[in-house]
């Protein structure tokens, strides 16, 4: 008789460990907002000169010296960049923000694949045949359509209860040149160093998005040299002169703004063939912006991450953090 009681204790023990042991939808997101919170980076609000210059001889009056010599090496090579860019980001503005907060991190698979769970979604399945280097792991970067990160950030903003959605293109911007600072990649010194402050091309191609191997930027924000170009909120529209506060770009429009680097080339990536500076305005179209990846021919399109910001002038608390509920 006392061996079949102590055998129902052991067996009752076990069915309420297996139950302690499984953790709700509700406990998944609110963990997964804690550590948003935790990893949100304040950007102090400010003003800089938004955009690129067009000519070498008005890059000079902006760039400090050390920037000058990593361009224009006295050896006579080639420069490794043009700071002026591919276009669409002159003429030079003046741009004032209030703070914001930005992701230390880019959005991973995981966190990604939580929203598409709680919301009953389809699983987002990338074509890797068509690019090798852009392997599904749950914690590698995502790479999203527009819609899906704008969707994404919102859904953040529903079951939190606080203002989180893409970045604007001068957020972003303004962010990733360590508060406007005339740089050119994201970096730790705004130099590209391979190996030292970004990635071989190995290594990129096995990077989690919370890999913290190399150094941040200034602000404490990580990849924004070395990995996917990122969604931002805004409609495309050319620049113009005039000074500009907190602006969102027009209502509409054809193509949305990704800033950052956007691509992988092969082995000699380092070289340059492949690197976005941060002035850089990429624009993608609208039949690239729009749907859901419910297609293999959608899943193709899919190359860009997103970084969700927080609209909020102030530095996150662990009072922020503890009434997350």
């Amino acid at each position: 008789m006392y061996k079949n009681i102590t055998t129902i204790i052991l067996l009752l023990g076990l069915t309420l460990s297996g139950c302690e042991a499984k953790t709700s939808p509700h406990e998944e997101v609110k963990a997964l907002v804690k550590s948003l919170l935790k990893e949100m980076v304040y950007v102090k609000g400010g003003s800089f000169t938004r955009g690129c210059v067009t000519e070498k001889e008005e890059l000079m009056k902006y760039l400090p010296q050390n920037i000058k010599d990593y361009m224009y090496p006295k050896t006579g090579k080639k420069p490794d960049f043009q700071f002026w860019g591919y276009g669409n980001c002159w003429p030079r503005h003046k741009v004032t923000l209030d703070g914001f907060n930005l992701a230390k991190f880019e959005t991973s698979w995981k966190e990604f694949d939580l929203y598409t769970k709680i919301e009953k979604l389809p699983t987002v399945q990338p074509n890797d045949k068509k690019r090798k280097y852009v392997r599904r792991l749950p914690e590698k970067a995502a790479n999203l359509g527009w819609h899906q990160a704008d969707r994404y950030c919102k859904w953040l903003a529903k079951v939190s209860g606080l203002p989180f959605g893409l970045p604007t293109e001068a957020q972003w911007e303004y962010a990733a040149t360590d508060r406007g600072k005339f740089i050119p990649y994201g970096t730790d010194t705004g130099y590209w160093e391979e190996g030292v402050n970004i990635p071989t091309y190995e290594e990129k191609k096995e990077m989690a998005a919370k890999e913290t191997k190399y150094p941040p930027n200034p602000l404490g924000i990580y990849h924004l040299a070395d990995s996917m170009a990122e969604w931002t909120s805004d409609w495309y529209a050319p620049y113009t002169k005039e000074p500009k506060t907190n602006p969102k770009g027009p209502k509409t429009g054809t193509g949305k703004i990704i800033k950052g680097f956007g691509g992988i080339s092969g082995p000699n990536w380092d070289r340059g063939e492949s690197r976005i500076i941060l002035t850089d305005r990429q624009i993608k179209r609208r039949k690239n912006i729009f749907h859901m990846a419910s297609t293999k021919e959608d899943a193709d399109r899919m190359v860009d991450g997103v970084r969700c910001a927080l609209h909020l002038d102030r530095a996150i608390t662990q009072k922020d953090i503890d009434a997350v509920k």
